[in-house]
């Protein structure tokens, strides 16, 4: 039997802490008829903020806990709504509510203020797949040996390239290439990255932290997966991680796999039963998405 395959490995690397967190479930709804979404998300806390893995845990937490009470809540009587414009507009929304989340959070306690995270999530709905995201953490897809960039780093060194100040081999050493301008975080401004992309059956979608990027160039992202593919998505994020501590990362190091089969398939060990029975945060879901 096939069965979704998502799998990731996170590593701390040099630094003292872990402000990595990383989200990735398989989601079961239950309308007329059974539907399979793979959805996943990771947070990096901002290096040089106050406590990163406070805001990378509870963006983690708010942005999975919206995007699963509306998804299952489509599915159980408004299935028609599940089309590629507002499975964008409820990213964006998901991370917007979770910005909002960590801003309150950091008011609350003086060793949280300031704390920042960047975020990278994705929902895959009939053979789309739907993107959003805020900093330098990334999302990839891979194709037959190679390998595409689909979100762009909301970056000072990106905006260079941008403006043909710098070439993109320039930027992982450039003294700005940490400098961001976008993070949940943010009191205002906050404006995150929406995408969407077609996938074909064997397509490899990967996110990353930019611990893993600071340390290998796509070029070395797709040869590395060429060369492990073929023993299964499971090991993928291992090897990577691996790669990336070799390479001499300064960073925590995260990477998530997700392996595209088909429109819908049997699940996997992620499999997640939603029943519908979630807070009222789905009112203003709705509220704000009709």
């Amino acid at each position: 039997m096939s069965t979704v395959r998502i799998a990731h490995c996170t590593d701390r690397g040099p630094r003292e802490s872990l402000e990595d967190s990383v989200h990735a479930a398989v989601l079961e709804l239950c309308g007329l008829k059974r539907h399979y979404v793979p959805t996943a998300m990771l947070f990096d806390g901002a290096g040089g903020h106050n406590a990163g893995e406070v805001a990378s845990s509870l963006g983690t937490r708010r942005t999975a806990s919206i995007l699963a009470g509306a998804l299952a809540s489509w599915a159980a009587g408004a299935l028609e709504r599940m089309n590629s414009e507002n499975i964008t507009r409820l990213l964006l929304h998901a991370l917007r509510k979770a910005n909002a989340a960590v801003v309150q959070a950091s008011t609350e306690r003086p060793e949280h203020k300031d704390m920042a995270t960047t975020a990278v999530c994705f929902v895959v709905w009939r053979n789309m797949l739907h993107m959003a995201w805020a900093g330098d953490s990334r999302c990839y897809v891979w194709r037959k040996g190679e390998i595409h960039r689909l979100t762009r780093d909301h970056t000072a060194v990106q905006k260079m390239i941008d403006q043909g100040a710098i070439a993109p081999e320039e930027a992982r050493f450039h003294p700005l290439a940490h400098v961001i301008d976008q993070y949940l975080g943010m009191p205002v401004g906050f404006e995150p990255g929406a995408s969407t992309f077609a996938l074909e059956p064997d397509d490899l979608v990967l996110l990353c932290s930019d611990g893993l990027t600071d340390a290998m160039t796509d070029a070395d992202l797709a040869d590395t997966i060429a060369e492990q593919i073929e023993n299964g998505v499971e090991g993928l994020p291992r090897r990577l991680v691996a790669e990336a501590l070799a390479r001499g990362t300064t960073d925590n190091v995260t990477v998530l796999c997700y392996e595209h089969q088909s429109e819908e398939v049997p699940l996997g060990r992620l499999r997640q039963t939603l029943t519908g029975a979630y807070p009222c945060e789905l009112a203003a879901v709705f509220q704000r998405l009709s």
